[in-house]
């Protein structure tokens, strides 16, 4: 990339059928649908594209679909963390040869691992890229945190631009928003939807929100006020965004069943998440309805 990466780049979901095979029309569909919100980019195979528990098959088919679909219109990043080392080199490869922009790479998840641990797989990694690489903290999925003075280290390789946070710590966002400042070409991204307009306001170079799959013009204009400083009207949309959020606990289980009902309701895919994970119940599909009206996502 030859720019500093920023701005909303939702994780795209994995739209899949009911017989867990890649629904490639619906997939296009959203592409499409976050272009037209005005996305700065897309994140294929996340925790919201399910991608630990799809088969590589359909890893390389979601990766295949969304880069020809794109055809450019943003930069395409995608998951390829592994378990290990050797693991997540394999998926980079497969994501280079697709097509992809860039890798987004957590700590391989499963087994916890040390700092200096951290610091080796990511050298490793940066030796077989041939695209840049953002850091993905996620210490909830992944049991290792990546700490602040890793952090820092690994963003002396130049194949390194940037760093998405989910640890839910905002101290720690802070720390990482303060550290970027002498290094001019690395990203901060958010990745906790609830505080994406203070993290923005305070100087992070954008977020990844989940729920910019369902209202990414909402986020889109969250993220445009915050670069202005219009505190009020980040406040109002941080709220409303917020709100949005609950399709997430309009579940059976996972919150992607509530997220890919809606998507359904809005015409884009199929509302069936990667088993065993259950779709919503009658009444929480009503209730989605009804938030969706709520919020002018559904006429």
């Amino acid at each position: 990339m030859e720019t500093k990466l920023k701005g909303v780049i939702p994780p795209i979901i994995t739209p899949l059928t009911e017989r867990e095979k890649l629904d490639r029309e619906g997939l296009q569909k959203m592409v499409d649908y976050l272009i037209d919100g005005c996305v700065h980019g897309l994140f294929a195979l996340g925790s919201t594209g399910e991608f630990a528990a799809l088969d590589e098959t359909i890893h390389g088919e979601t990766v295949k679909v969304i880069v020809e679909h794109t055809a450019g219109r943003v930069p395409v990043l995608v998951g390829v963390t592994g378990v290990g080392t050797e693991q997540t080199i394999t998926n980079l490869k497969r994501a280079q040869d697709l097509g992809a922009d860039g890798a987004v790479i957590s700590p391989g998840y499963y087994f916890p691992y040390t700092q200096a641990e951290l610091l080796h797989h990511y050298d490793l990694v940066c030796r077989e890229t041939k695209i840049p690489i953002m850091l993905y903290n996620v210490p909830v999925r992944a049991r290792s945190p990546i700490h602040l003075e890793t952090v820092k280290a690994l963003a002396q390789y130049d194949q390194i631009i940037g760093i998405k946070d989910s640890s839910g710590s905002f101290n720690f966002v802070q720390e990482l928003i303060g550290a970027a400042e002498t290094l001019p070409n690395f990203a901060v991204f958010q990745g906790d939807e609830q505080a994406m307009g203070a993290a923005v306001l305070l100087g992070a170079d954008g977020i990844v929100p989940g729920i910019g799959n369902l209202d990414p013009v909402r986020c889109v204009q969250l993220y445009n006020a915050a670069v202005e400083g219009d505190r009020e009207n980040v406040n109002r949309l941080q709220r409303e965004i917020n709100d949005v959020c609950r399709v997430f606990s309009l579940s059976q289980g996972s919150p992607y069943g509530g997220l890919k009902a809606a998507l359904h309701m809005l015409g884009l895919c199929e509302p069936y998440p990667a088993k065993p994970a259950a779709s919503p119940s009658e009444e929480q599909l009503q209730e989605i309805k009804a938030l969706l009206t709520e919020k002018g996502l559904l006429n």
